[in-house]
């Protein structure tokens, strides 16, 4: 497999980058008019700081810009791939598979985080805010401030312990892990090619003698 040139470098970042922008807009897309729906609906919402309401908007555009930038370059590299690349990638994903279902629910999550680092922690984040922002929420005495302070901490501190567990866990996968010789799968498809080529073309020569 060739490696990547300074063009090919380029057109992946444009692919995530465009990936993020869409995937910022249609955050927004739904963020905001639930916003405005809250607004007109809900007088508690109504009377919230600007501030909260910005960050509830924040809370829903932000992930879906990195989820979405993550699966842009995951779907660009899909797409080099041509040929024997092809052919090569589905065996890949037919051992990935494979190994999969062999997994425990441990393993599963490891492997999960190793190839989804981004999604995992953006969408960690996303649900401890949440969930912390609506546990805190219902002290009576604590300000707007104070609530989206806790809030901040408590899901700092949980989203660093998913990575710590996430780090921990893919390194004891990766301990285990096969190793890969796609790369010779590839050459020796090649080679088989050439051959029948060569034959092909053999063929075709004596054919021509004995005309």
């Amino acid at each position: 497999m060739k490696e990547s040139t300074q063009e090919q470098k380029e057109e992946h970042q444009r692919a995530v980058i465009l990936g993020g922008a869409k995937g910022f807009l249609g955050g927004l897309g739904v963020a905001l008019p639930a916003s405005y729906i809250l607004y007109r609906r809900w007088p508690y919402y109504r009377n919230l700081q600007p501030s909260l309401k910005a960050f509830g908007v924040i809370l829903v555009a932000v992930p879906s810009f990195v989820i979405s930038a993550e699966r842009a370059g995951l779907r660009y590299e899909r797409q080099r791939w041509n040929d024997l690349g092809t052919q090569e990638l589905e065996t890949i994903h037919e051992r990935e598979r494979a190994k999969w279902e062999r997994m425990n629910v441990k393993d599963k999550f490891a492997d999960f985080a190793r190839r989804h680092p981004f999604s995992l922690i953006t969408g960690s984040w996303a649900t401890s805010m949440v969930g912390i922002y609506a546990w805190v929420s219902r002290d009576p005495f604590a300000t707007p401030l104070q609530k989206i302070t806790q809030t901040r901490v408590w899901a700092q501190g949980i989203t660093l312990g998913i990575i710590i567990t996430a780090a921990i866990l893919t390194h004891r996968q990766s301990e285990d892990k096969y190793v890969d010789h796609s790369w010779r799968d590839i050459l020796e498809r090649e080679a088989a090619e050439e051959r029948a080529i060569k034959a092909k073309a053999q063929a075709e020569a004596e054919d021509d003698q004995k005309n």
